[in-house]
């Protein structure tokens, strides 16, 4: 373990360096320990830790921009508000770590290659970036590539990981609530038991991406996928999920992309759909009874006579879908969702957004609308008789 006094030194002398000073000098260890030690505030970017170990240490707003941290230890560090921005992580150990409020951006974690000597045989082995179990709290890590760590029981609550690269993350069991994943590329990523509630996934890639689908049987899964190429593709490759009657009772579905899918008469009671994207999706006459769909995306979609009582459809979307021409470009014209004759008696429907809805003879009794957005909806014979209507907009 280097000197206390040394270590010290080295890193005044490395301040220097960074504001191009006389006697500055680049701070380079390899291979050193520096466990347990308290090196919180300090400037050390560009610095070249390779190797080190940092177990237990704590850096607390300190800044490493940049800095050479490839296979570095930081099992169980107190990294709180630290900044990596571009920094070199592959390979690092961050299992346990405390890095609420760290600053991510352009930072590298994709698995570090090491080269070992095994009977005189060199054998080049790849060590994956490790944050199981790190409390990654509201983290910043847009254009951050994560490609394959191991992410499982982490905690991202409220983290930003606008598009960044995560291909074959593993996020299982793992904390996302209200974490932004808008354009992240997530193909292949494991997130089995993943929390997402809150979370946006808007424009993601989560083709081959792993939910508990374990339940669902493997033909299906391979026409999830398939679904997933027609919507990329814009219909030239793949397959429409079409459905009708399909058991799904308790399948989770979570932030799966199944927009334009035909689901009629399905049975998805107390299945997961928070987070998906349902547009334009035809669930007439499925059962809905105590599914989730908290944050979903509804634009369009057809719900007519659906069964969905005490369904959990808290910051829903079933707002019109706008249509659109050859070109993309908006027509003007509106797509509304479909609830005619639905039953969503005892639904928690806090914060939906039902505006221009068709809602003829739909059942809202003991529902609670707090907060939802009525405007424009159409809603002759609807009823809602002991529905909670607490700021309610319409």
């Amino acid at each position: 373990m280097v000197e206390h006094t040394d270590l010290m030194r080295a890193i005044a002398a490395h301040k220097l360096y960074l504001d191009g000073r006389t006697g500055g000098q680049r701070l380079m260890m390899k291979g050193v320990s520096l466990a347990a030690l308290k090196l919180d505030q300090l400037y050390l970017n560009t610095a070249i830790l390779t190797g080190c170990d940092l177990a237990y240490t704590s850096l607390r707003q300190s800044v490493l921009d940049e800095a050479d941290l490839f296979s570095t230890n930081f099992f169980d560090s107190d990294l709180t508000g630290a900044s990596f921005v571009g920094a070199d992580m592959r390979g690092a150990n961050l299992a346990r770590a405390r890095m609420a409020g760290a600053n991510m951006e352009r930072a590298d974690l994709r698995p570090g290659q090491l080269v070992q000597w095994v009977e005189r045989q060199e054998v080049k082995v790849d060590r994956v970036t490790d944050l199981s179990g790190a409390d990654l709290r509201d983290i910043k890590a847009q254009d951050a590539n994560m490609s394959e760590a191991n992410m499982s029981n982490a905690n991202l609550s409220g983290a930003n990981m606008q598009s960044g690269i995560f291909f074959g993350v593993n996020l299982a069991g793992a904390d996302l609530s209200g974490a932004n994943f808008a354009r992240a590329k997530l193909k292949g990523a494991v997130l089995d038991n993943a929390k997402v509630d809150g979370a946006s996934f808007v424009g993601a890639d989560l083709r081959q991406a792993h939910t508990s689908l374990e339940q669902v049987p493997l033909s299906l899964r391979v026409q999830l996928d398939d679904h997933v190429a027609w919507i990329s593709s814009n219909g030239k490759d793949g397959k429409r999920l079409t459905l009708d009657g399909a058991d799904l009772r308790d399948a989770d579905l979570t932030a799966l992309d199944l927009s334009g899918a035909v689901l009629s008469n399905c049975d998805l009671s107390g299945a997961t759909l928070s987070d998906a994207n349902l547009c334009l999706v035809q669930l007439e006459g499925s059962n809905l009874v105590r599914a989730k769909l908290i944050n979903a995306n509804l634009q369009g979609a057809n719900l007519a006579r659906v069964k969905a009582t005490e369904a959990v459809m808290i910051a829903a979307t079933l707002s019109p879908m706008p249509l659109l021409n050859a070109k993309a470009q908006k027509t003007g014209q509106d797509w509304p969702a479909d609830l005619r004759g639905a039953d969503f008696s005892g639904a928690d429907l806090r914060g939906t957004d039902l505006r221009g809805a068709k809602l003829e003879k739909t059942n809202f009794e003991a529902a609670n609308l707090t907060s939802a957005d009525l405007r424009g909806a159409n809603m002759p014979a609807a009823n809602f008789a002991r529905a909670t209507l607490t700021g309610l907009r319409k």
